[in-house]
């Protein structure tokens, strides 16, 4: 259950993409457990997305 190299989350962490485009990114991929991390991550960051 731990994730390690989230690139999403490094990308937002670093400001090379918003927590929107990540939500996006996460969505993309929504049916993994990865996916619905990286859209739980993003909105934890601020993203303007539905929970």
């Amino acid at each position: 259950g731990v994730r390690i190299a989230c690139l999403e989350e490094i990308a937002m962490d670093r400001g090379w993409i918003t927590p929107d485009s990540a939500h996006a990114l996460g969505a993309a991929q929504a049916n993994s457990g990865y996916g619905e991390y990286v859209m739980a991550v993003a909105r934890a960051h601020g993203a303007d997305a539905p929970s």
